[in-house]
């Protein structure tokens, strides 16, 4: 992920919060964007009504939740947290930043906050994520957070008439606990509230 902007990046401009109702046309969109989708499981194109449909079936799923990552209290991004298994701790996560004009480091604050959220709101233990092995960014992204390869699945989904690999990744929460401190750095110059 490459958001370059002029702006400096400070943790008070950053924040997350539930999905509502009047996010849905905008996540649409972003999520309808040739960049993002191709690196989705599923790339086809949303309809409203299968959006629709997403949104009203989340809303009673105790196993997964959408948050929304804003900047300066305009929405910016996506953070998507599936699988929720509270017997064993772990879930799985997918994000996506929609906004393209954004300060520089956007994308690894809103891995920061989601991280805390995850690790430190739903207390979970073990966070997993499953990434296109043509994903470069999304690779080294996975890599600054803290989190190490755990799997390899050859010729694992099929898209643009080839087979492509999938890493596994995943991190615990006493991994970030001592990993959010050197993100924080990166991300806002050291500022952690």
């Amino acid at each position: 992920m490459c958001y370059w902007g002029e702006e400096m990046l400070l943790q008070r401009d950053c924040s997350l919060r539930t999905l509502t109702e009047g996010d849905l046309t905008k996540i649409l969109n972003w999520r309808n964007k040739f960049e993002i989708r191709q690196c989705m499981f599923n790339d086809s194109i949303i309809s409203i009504d299968e959006h629709l449909d997403w949104f009203n079936k989340l809303k009673n799923d105790p196993h997964r939740m959408t948050m929304i990552y804003e900047y300066k209290e305009k929405p910016a991004g996506v953070i998507n947290i599936t699988q929720i298994d509270k017997k064993n701790s772990k879930c799985y996560w997918g994000f996506y930043l929609g906004e393209g004009a954004l300060p520089r480091y956007s994308g690894l604050a809103m891995g920061y906050l989601g991280l805390n959220f995850i690790f430190e709101k739903l207390g979970i233990n073990k966070l997993c994520s499953e990434v296109f092995i043509f994903n470069k960014s999304s690779l080294k992204y996975h890599q600054k957070l803290g989190f190490v390869e755990e799997g390899y699945f050859k010729k694992h989904v099929f898209k643009y008439g080839d087979y492509h690999d999938i890493i596994c990744w995943a991190i615990f929460n006493d991994n970030w606990l001592g990993k959010k401190l050197d993100v924080a750095k990166q991300c806002f110059g050291g500022e952690e509230k």
